[in-house]
C-alpha cells in the first residue's frame, strides 16, 4: 500500500493486529490514529473485528478473551488458519523474513 494512502478501517485493523498479538479495542484504536491518522470508534473497531471473521473479508480467525484479572473488557487475536495467507505488506515481521530467504 503506498505511503501516501490511508487504508480503509478494515485494512488498518488487519494490519495493527497482524502481529498475532493480545489488543483491545482502544489499543487498536490508538495505532490507527498513531500510524495513519484513522479516527474510529471502539464500536468501529469492533465490527471491523467481526468483518474479518466473514469469507468475504478472508474469513479470519479472531480469538476473544476477557481482560487480565477478569475485567469488563475483551482482548482480541488474529490466529491465520495455515490455508489463510496476509498479503506480505501486512504478516508478521517473522513471515516477511521467511518470505525473503
Amino acid at each position: 500500500m503506498p505511503c501516501d494512502t490511508k487504508p480503509t478501517q478494515l485494512q488498518a485493523v488487519r494490519m495493527v493486529m497482524a502481529d498475532l498479538n493480545w489488543w483491545t479495542p482502544w489499543e487498536i484504536r490508538e495505532q490507527m490514529q498513531k500510524r495513519w491518522r484513522l479516527y474510529a470508534s471502539d464500536s468501529a473497531v469492533t465490527a471491523r473485528l467481526r468483518d474479518l471473521r466473514k469469507p468475504m473479508f478472508g474469513g479470519y480467525v479472531v480469538e476473544k478473551r476477557k481482560g487480565k484479572n477478569g475485567a469488563g473488557w475483551y482482548e482480541y487475536r488474529l490466529a491465520i488458519p495455515e490455508q489463510v495467507q496476509l498479503p506480505l505488506e501486512v504478516q508478521p515481521l517473522e513471515a516477511k523474513h521467511l518470505h525473503s530467504q
